[in-house]
Order: C-alpha cells, then sequence, then structure tokens
C-alpha cells in the first residue's frame, strides 16, 4: 500500500470518527474537552493511532525491540493499523448505540453546564461532610500503610539514583516488595484519594471557607505522595489534568489561552519529572521519536500491539476469560497478555515486574480473538457513553462531580480490556459512595426531627 494511499484512508478515518463522536461529546473543541472527546483526541488519535501510521510510513526506521522484530514485519504492521482504524469508528458506534437506548441529546451536556454546583442536603453539606471527613482520614492511614509496606519513598529515593535502570528497579521493587494488602493500597490510596481531592476542592470553589480550602490541600498533598508512590511520571500529571476537566463541568468551556497555558505548564512538569527521575536529557525528553516524552505518546503506548498480534495464538493460546480475576470461579488463572507479551520478548526484563500495556484491542484478541477485536470496540464505546451519561443526569453536587472528574480521564482503553468486563474497585466505589450518601441522609434526618422535637416544645 502506498504512502499517500495510507494518509488519505487515515484522514478520512479521523474525518469520519470526528463526525460520530461528536454526536456523543456535544462538541470537540478542545477548551470544552470531556470525557468522550479526551478519548478520541489522546487514548484514541494521539497515544495509538498517529503512532501506528508512523510506523507504517516509517516502516524501515528502527523504533524499538517490540516493533523492530516483528516476524511478520510489514504484514503485522499494516494489520494493526487497520484494527486501530477500525476501533476508532467502532467505539464510536457503540456510543452513539448507548445515546439511542437511553435517548440522550447532546443539548443535555450544555444544560448540565449551566447548573450552578449545588450542596446535597444543606447550606454548607455538614452531613456529607462527617462522613468524608472519615473516609479521608482512612485514606491518608492507607497511603501511610503503603509507604510503611514498602519500606521506603521510591519518588524521594529516585531523587538520588543516577542510572534509569536502577531507577526502572526501584519501581519495580516498589510492587514487588510491598508486603501490605493491595486492595488496601489500590482503592483507598489510588482510587479514593484523588477524588476526595476534587471533592474537596468543589466544596471550596462553594464557599471559600478555611476548613475546605485545608482538607483541598490536605488530599491533595496525599494524592501526590501516592500517584508518585512507584516514582511513576505520568499518574500525577493526569491527576492535574482533572482540574480542566472540572473548569470545564463547572463553566461550560476553557478559554483557549489559559488552556493552552496549562497544557504547556503540564508539559515542562513532566519534563522536568522525567529529567529528575528517568534521567533524561531536554534533547531526549521533546525531539527523541522513540524516546522521552515524545517517544512515550507517539511509540512506546502502541509498540507492544504489535506483538499481541503475533504471540497469540502462535506462541500462547488465546486466554479467554481467564485473566480477568483470582476471585472468580473459573478453571484456571492466566497472566493478562500484557505480561504474557512481556515475559515472552523480553523474559530479562520481565523479572523486575510489570506488564506491556497497550490499546485494548490487544488484550481483546489475546483474550477472543477476532471476535475480541470485533466486537469489544462497541461494547467499550456503549458502556463509555453510558456512564457519561448517567453523570450528565445526576445532580451536580461536589461528590458527584468529583466522580464525574476522576472518570473523565481514568479511561482504561489504553490499558487492556478486562476492565471493561470485571473491575471490582467499580462496585466497591458505589458501595462507598451509597454508604456516604445514606450516612448524610440519615443525619440530615435526624437532625430535622430533632430541630422540630425543639420546636415544638
Amino acid at each position: 500500500m502506498s504512502w499517500y494511499t495510507i494518509i488519505i484512508i487515515s484522514l478520512l478515518v479521523c474525518i469520519v470518527a470526528a463526525r460520530l463522536y461528536k454526536f456523543s461529546a456535544g462538541s470537540l473543541k478542545i477548551t470544552q474537552v470531556n470525557m468522550i472527546s479526551y478519548i478520541f483526541y489522546f487514548d484514541l488519535l494521539i497515544f495509538s493511532y498517529l503512532g501506528s501510521i508512523v510506523i507504517l510510513l516509517f516502516n524501515s526506521a528502527e523504533f524499538n525491540n517490540l516493533i523492530d522484530n516483528l516476524l511478520g514485519g510489514p504484514k503485522t504492521k499494516l494489520l494493526v493499523w487497520e484494527c486501530i482504524s477500525y476501533a476508532m469508528i467502532a467505539v464510536a458506534i457503540g456510543m452513539i448505540i448507548a445515546n439511542i437506548f437511553f435517548n440522550f441529546k447532546t443539548k443535555e451536556i450544555d444544560a448540565y453546564h449551566a447548573k450552578p454546583v449545588r450542596t446535597l442536603f444543606s447550606e454548607y453539606d455538614s452531613y456529607i461532610k462527617i462522613p468524608l471527613y472519615i473516609l479521608s482520614v482512612i485514606c491518608i492511614l492507607s497511603i501511610i500503610y503503603t509507604f510503611i509496606s514498602i519500606g521506603t519513598i521510591p519518588f524521594l529515593k529516585s531523587f538520588f539514583i543516577s542510572s534509569a535502570d536502577d531507577v526502572l528497579a526501584l519501581r519495580a521493587s516498589a510492587d514487588r516488595d510491598f508486603s501490605g494488602n493491595v486492595y488496601i493500597k489500590n482503592f483507598f490510596g489510588l482510587l479514593l484519594t484523588p477524588i476526595l481531592c476534587y471533592v474537596f476542592y468543589c466544596y471550596y470553589l462553594i464557599d471559600k471557607s478555611l476548613k475546605n480550602k485545608f482538607w483541598f490541600y490536605l488530599m491533595f498533598f496525599f494524592a501526590f505522595m501516592m500517584l508518585t508512590y512507584d516514582a511513576s511520571k505520568s499518574p500525577f500529571i493526569r491527576f492535574l489534568t482533572g482540574f480542566i476537566f472540572l473548569k470545564v463541568l463547572i463553566g461550560g468551556k476553557i478559554s483557549f489561552k489559559k488552556f493552552f497555558g496549562l497544557i504547556i505548564l503540564l508539559l515542562l512538569l513532566l519534563a522536568i519529572i522525567y529529567m529528575i527521575i528517568a534521567k533524561q536529557d531536554i534533547v531526549t525528553i521533546f525531539f527523541s521519536y522513540n524516546g522521552g516524552i515524545t517517544g512515550r505518546i507517539l511509540i512506546s503506548q502502541v509498540s507492544s500491539l504489535y506483538q499481541h498480534f503475533e504471540i497469540f495464538p502462535a506462541d500462547h493460546a488465546f486466554i479467554g476469560f481467564s485473566s480477568m480475576s483470582k476471585v472468580l470461579p473459573l478453571s484456571h488463572f492466566s497472566d493478562r497478555a500484557g505480561r504474557i507479551v512481556l515475559v515472552t520478548t523480553t523474559p530479562d526484563f520481565a523479572d523486575l515486574g510489570g506488564v506491556y500495556n497497550t490499546l485494548f484491542i490487544g488484550e481483546a484478541y489475546a483474550n477472543f480473538g477476532w471476535w475480541g477485536v470485533a466486537l469489544t470496540p462497541l461494547w467499550i464505546g456503549f458502556l463509555i457513553q453510558s456512564l457519561h451519561i448517567l453523570f450528565l443526569r445526576l445532580p451536580k453536587t461536589p461528590l458527584f462531580l468529583g466522580l464525574f472528574v476522576f472518570f473523565s480521564f481514568t479511561s482504561y482503553i489504553t490499558g487492556g480490556v478486562n476492565e471493561y468486563f470485571y473491575n471490582i474497585q467499580y462496585p466497591l466505589l458505589a458501595i462507598i459512595i451509597l454508604a456516604v450518601w445514606v450516612t448524610a441522609y440519615l443525619l440530615h434526618r435526624s437532625s430535622s426531627r430533632l430541630t422540630k422535637l425543639q420546636h415544638a416544645v
């Protein structure tokens, strides 16, 4: 296939996809970024599709071992580009199916933006803040517990390491040497702490009180500590982007000047982190096509996708549902596709731990073959847009806004497909949120009854 044919088809796919995603996002303007447009622009277009186009066009260039050592060579590169092209369209179609199923109209997005942020039960929401304070303390204790279990603070330790390989080993040991309960770390530390930070920030925006400001800064600090607990570079930056989503959800849009300034600031912050942790110079960070930030965005995120299509089922049988969870009553448990690809392609590196995450269709193919590639994009699109519609129809309170913001940028679409079938954290999160609401409601009801009794007396 000629280079200009690839470019023309890719442009057509992007144009058609953009028109389809607009039906669910309402607008694809970057100044009105939301859950759907973020997935389209970043997770699919920039992190996945653009890389597959570059790899296909510059077929003879050296990228990395995962791409350069493909048995199928150009055929595998063409196959991956075709699969991502299909996924770009199919995810959007799945979203449109959700729109039809739930009778969703894009005017609901504008209506949501126009609503003011309000409290739930009373002027200062003191009833709901009581369980939120308790939950925050539990999260803080969980983070302290995490670092005690690791035995060190890897992020701080990385400042005193001169080799990038040693930093990589440090990151791996943060998970390997963790002796505590992984569910406490993942649920209360990585999941709940950022959400509570957004919630308290929303409360601070309502009344500008010193108390809400204190809790916001406190949870912001512990969110930073937790999101960098293993010396990772991007989770904290992604967390900061949540405040851009929050600005849009509250005000309807963000000025282009402010949006551009924030993006530059986040890139500079990420570059500093790369220089400190990854030990890379500024040229490598921004101008290396297979290293630094540019390489991570353009090549690294999509590179293991090619190996997924070559390893399964040639070297490893299709996984099916076996990698979903050790808890589920399945016949046997299998490592996830990303781990199998890592062990197969770079066994020496695999000793350090970790996985090769990539666009969801890689794990979809490894699990279910071509049926997975064909059907999972439709399911994922339907599920994501259903969640988007749910949040738009919930009351615009700090609690639900915090959840809305968190889910707006935490799609697993470039991490795998299993989370779209089974993820125990989300039912637990729903139970916690329901418990917070019920506790607040009971406290409010008890207070109202007591007030009525006092007036009656």
